[in-house]
């Protein structure tokens, strides 16, 4: 009987503990019997998503800068579908579902350049689609963004280019200085200068995509050296 009693007190005493650890914790002691649930997934921050997109809509500008557009019609489902899931983590207006819209009928129709142009839009409207300020990464996207919308004037397609053009060279370019990149950055400088003065024109020599192209795989070394 003695042993029994003695044994209660130990369990009063050790339940006791618990429910101070759990006061003393911010964390309610957990039931008896019952099983612990858990947490909830937090959807995905706005700047991330819009991030992600933009990755997904370049794998359909890639298919005609690297002359594969067959590949522009299985990336434009990719696009979709994770803009179908996440659309609502993204303060996007009106116009980006039509902008959606207009990729989706451009590979439909076999345009995969006219798809890729709306793909460009898309991912610069993406930029300030998030209430917070644009990161390095935003930043070398928009660069990114130049060196796509160079390629498709070269090509013909009045393509815009990126608001953020030069707020982002000059972000980019004050990164790079502060990691002691200097010849980076100065090669920055001069290839965003010349891609910008690329026209729209069909008939343009081969040089003006060249320039393009090497935009592109300098933001791809920039991307790398400001990790």
């Amino acid at each position: 009987m003695k042993i029994a009693v003695n044994l209660a007190r130990l369990i009063g005493f050790a339940a006791l503990l618990n429910l101070s650890a759990g006061i003393a914790s911010g964390t309610p002691a957990a039931k008896s019997g019952s099983v612990g649930s858990a947490p909830e997934s937090r959807p995905p921050k706005c700047a991330h998503v819009a991030a992600t997109l933009r990755e997904r809509l370049e794998s359909i500008v890639e298919a005609s800068i690297d002359g594969r557009p067959a590949r522009a019609a299985p990336a434009a489902r990719r696009v979709h579908a994770y803009w179908d899931r996440h659309r609502q983590a993204l303060g996007a207006p009106a116009e980006a579902e039509s902008l959606m819209h207009t990729v989706d009928a451009a590979v439909t129709s076999g345009k995969p350049r006219e798809a890729a142009r709306s793909a460009v839009l898309l991912s610069e409207a993406s930029l300030a689609w998030c209430d917070a300020s644009l990161g390095i990464k935003d930043h070398l996207s928009c660069l990114d963004l130049v060196g796509q919308a160079a390629w498709l004037r070269a090509k013909g397609l009045d393509t815009p280019w990126p608001n953020e053009a030069d707020k982002s060279a000059s972000a980019v370019t004050v990164a790079l200085r502060a990691r002691a990149r200097g010849g980076l950055a100065d090669s920055l400088q001069a290839s965003i200068a010349a891609a910008m003065k690329i026209p729209v024109a069909a008939g343009a020599n081969a040089g003006d995509r060249i320039t393009a192209i090497e935009l592109l795989d300098l933001v791809d070394v920039m991307e790398k050296a400001l990790r």
